[in-house]
């Protein structure tokens, strides 16, 4: 893996994503090929190097490859009704390399034109896999206690997903339920554009946050492992 150079994210680079959302046709996007590689494509590569060394001491068996880590600028439209070919929103996500991943939990930076998240979880996981996380919760209270305590006094992050609308009775302690009722779960922070981003403290920022979830990444990577 090259040293990273990643200085931030230029003012260009929301300007672009502004003006694809504009101009999202094939020709307008021939003519800026050239800009999207050098102010888009070239800071993510740019911010997954940086990210690498940390984000390989949580998990070594992350990808960490720029061209499979880094969201592709074309939309997949064969099933859907918006036929706009092109993305004006980037990501940047951390996963083992698998076949069923959207079962796995996995690591995301999104940056968008008017603001920017971040966070871990799943991002679909089914009925077996949120069973099984309840019932770890239940079976390792006092662990999963522990690190919801963590995350919560650090105030990063909100707990997201949609929640079943009938309640799930059960005995856990009152800080664990909205975690038991949910159908899907991630941990998420939404931000507005800041200066972090265009001088470069992103990364720092990132790298702490994702630390700070290395322990609920790990507990929902057991759920995975039991996955049937």
């Amino acid at each position: 893996m090259k040293k990273s150079s990643f200085t931030g994210f230029t003012h260009e680079t929301l300007d672009f994503m502004n003006e694809i959302h504009l101009n999202n046709n094939r020709a307008w996007f021939d003519e800026n090929r050239a800009r999207y590689k050098a102010i888009v494509q070239s800071p993510f590569i740019e911010l997954g190097r940086a990210l690498a060394e940390p984000m390989s001491k949580i998990d070594p068996g992350f990808e960490l490859r720029p061209e499979k880590i880094i969201s592709r600028i074309n939309r997949d439209i064969r099933f859907s009704r918006d036929k706009s070919p092109y993305r004006s929103n980037v990501w940047i996500s951390y996963k083992r390399p698998q076949i069923e991943w959207m079962e796995a939990p996995a690591f995301f930076f999104e940056l968008m034109p008017d603001s920017y998240r971040y966070g871990m979880g799943f991002f679909n996981a089914g009925k077996n896999t949120m069973d099984l996380f309840r019932k770890e919760m239940t079976d390792r209270e006092d662990e999963f206690l522990k690190i919801v305590s963590s995350i919560s006094k650090k105030r990063i992050f909100s707990v997201e997903g949609e929640a079943y609308k009938r309640k799930i009775e059960n005995t856990l302690h009152d800080s664990l339920q909205e975690w038991y009722q949910k159908k899907n779960i991630y941990l998420m922070r939404t931000c507005d554009i800041g200066d972090e981003l265009f001088n470069g403290e992103i990364a720092s920022i990132l790298s702490a946050g994702f630390k700070s979830l290395e322990s609920l990444y790990n507990f929902l990577w057991r759920i995975k492992l039991n996955i049937r």
